[in-house]
């Protein structure tokens, strides 16, 4: 038996298996029972071990299953751990990306409107007139009729 971690050894299933085949000693015997009373895990174990009607044989095939089942499982977490990486780093460059992109897009297109818009100022005024030639221009345009019944 393992020395104890604690008030509760540590059972493996050969200390059980030797328990149910009668291999301990009295002392030992009594120590197990005991633990199995505070362990509950422990005392279904013993169950188990006790109900099983082939023995050994069937119970180490039973735990090499499981055992080869548990390190399929964690092989398989394992190998997705890299595709999320690479996720993660597609998802930062193509961010980056758009980043640059908005900065330096925003960036000529401001400076472009900028650019074509006219100059406030001086320069700007000669709106007032041009709109005063508009008017004058109309006003050349417009005859006048006078009725002929009124002028004969």
């Amino acid at each position: 038996m393992n020395k104890t971690k604690g008030h509760i050894a540590p059972y493996t299933a050969a200390d059980i298996q030797k328990y149910l085949d009668g291999k301990l000693s009295a002392a030992e015997m009594h120590r197990m029972e005991k633990a199995a009373l505070e362990d509950p895990f422990l005392a279904d174990a013993m169950d188990g071990f006790s109900n099983h009607a082939a023995g050994q044989p069937v119970i180490e095939q039973d735990l090499a299953d499981l055992r080869e089942r548990l390190d399929k499982r964690v092989d398989q977490k394992k190998r997705k751990t890299l595709p999320l990486l690479t996720r993660i780093a597609a998802a930062v460059v193509i961010l980056v990306g758009l980043g640059l992109i908005a900065r330096y897009g925003l960036q000529k297109t401001t400076t472009a409107d900028i650019a074509q818009t006219p100059a406030a100022g001086p320069a700007s005024k000669p709106a007032p007139e041009k709109a005063a030639q508009d008017q004058a221009a109309q006003a050349d345009s417009i005859t006048i009729e006078t009725p002929k019944a009124a002028a004969s």
